[in-house]
């Protein structure tokens, strides 16, 4: 029997349909739980907030240190969020040799937070931003600070640094008030544990400005006592007068003896020039008879046309000066 005359498979094409629809749910269904379980075992073990209403600028800056769980594996494709209604801000990582480092960061947006990613080989990153959202009426001014994570956190701290020269600090939550040693400045502390995952927290402020001073500078004290051995360590002005007198005087010693050297030595050139001259030039030893005025040969003493006995000349010698 010929191939072609071989009876051919039914094909059941609601079957087929049934089974490609099967796969292409059984895929889709599969990739979010992968990613799902991925950002499950993200977590923090501690966040710290720090929150400096009018640092430089009429808004508060907000720095945030994360760090994770010990027992993570790296590198690790993080996603964070931070409001809005930040246009310029600054991802960093903690780098082996203890520099911070900035990874690749893609950034998409919605009417209410700015969604970051990017990929951490490290356990420790940092978040900088400027926030705008101070909100000033008069002399009192206002702040609504917002945390939204897609991972839990084991240890939540928030510090808000009150800036100088304000009164009635009111918050929304019950702050621990703390000072910084050496500074007049308060720092009121929040410590919520845990925070679970796609958890909004949220902390208001107010204060009342009586001053003119946006933030003050923290006072800078030495790590050690400082001596005259301190690396970097200006000299006073006594002794910067005396060192620089110092150089002054060896210049002026080198100086003079070289003057006194080369006046000396171009003193001995001209002696030597004088001295030699004789040597130097034959026609310098010539006499003339005074007698007939015949010139006579060197080393005559009579003239060799009349006779008369030769004057010698007398020597020039040089004074040296």
């Amino acid at each position: 029997m010929d191939h072609l005359d071989r009876p051919r498979p039914i094909v059941n094409k609601n079957k087929l349909i049934t089974i490609l629809i099967s796969i292409a749910l059984i895929i889709s269904f599969s990739i979010p739980k992968a990613e799902a379980q991925s950002q499950g075992s993200i977590q923090f073990e501690t966040v710290e907030v720090n929150l400096f209403p009018e640092f430089n600028q009429l808004s508060v800056y907000v720095s945030s240190d994360l760090s994770l769980v010990d027992n993570i594996s790296l590198p690790q494709t993080l996603n964070l969020q931070i409001p809005a209604a930040i246009n310029d801000f600054l991802v960093t990582y903690l780098d082996e040799d203890g520099f911070y480092k900035s990874p690749d960061v893609t950034v998409s947006r919605d009417y209410r937070w700015n969604y970051i990613r990017f990929s951490s080989p490290s356990p420790t990153i940092r978040v900088e931003y400027n926030d705008p959202n101070l909100v000033q009426q008069g002399n009192i001014m206002a702040y609504d600070f917002h945390w939204a994570s897609d991972y839990p956190v084991f240890h939540f701290t928030v510090n808000v640094f009150q800036p100088a020269g304000i009164s009635q600090f009111e918050s929304n939550r019950a702050l621990e008030e703390t000072g910084i040693e050496g500074s007049s400045l308060q720092v009121s502390t929040l410590k919520q544990s845990p925070l679970p995952s796609e958890h909004l927290f949220e902390l208001s402020f107010s204060y009342i400005r009586t001053g003119d001073i946006i933030y003050p500078n923290l006072k800078v004290e030495a790590g050690e006592a400082i001596t005259e051995n301190t690396p970097g360590r200006v000299p006073q002005p006594m002794s910067l007068v005396l060192w620089l007198s110092s150089i002054a005087l060896s210049i002026l010693i080198l100086v003079g003896s070289y003057f006194i050297w080369f006046k000396r030595r171009t003193s001995q050139q001209q002696g030597r020039m004088v001295q030699g001259v004789g040597i130097m030039n034959p026609e310098k030893l010539a006499v003339f008879c005074h007698e007939c005025g015949m010139r006579s040969s060197p080393g005559d003493s009579y003239c060799s046309n009349c006779g008369t006995e030769l004057r010698k000349p007398t020597t020039f010698i040089a004074s040296h000066h």
